[in-house]
């Protein structure tokens, strides 16, 4: 297992469905933009 940042879009994009487990208020077409700009 590797386990390393979600630096590109379609990282991010994969983790959607764990994160949205945890947090299901996300919506997976906001998840990508969400995630982007809490990296800034």
């Amino acid at each position: 297992m590797n386990i390393a940042p979600a630096t590109t879009e379609a990282a991010i994009a994969r983790c959607f469905s764990v994160m949205h487990q945890l947090r299901p208020h996300l919506v997976e077409a906001e998840f990508v933009a969400r995630v982007r700009r809490i990296q800034r």
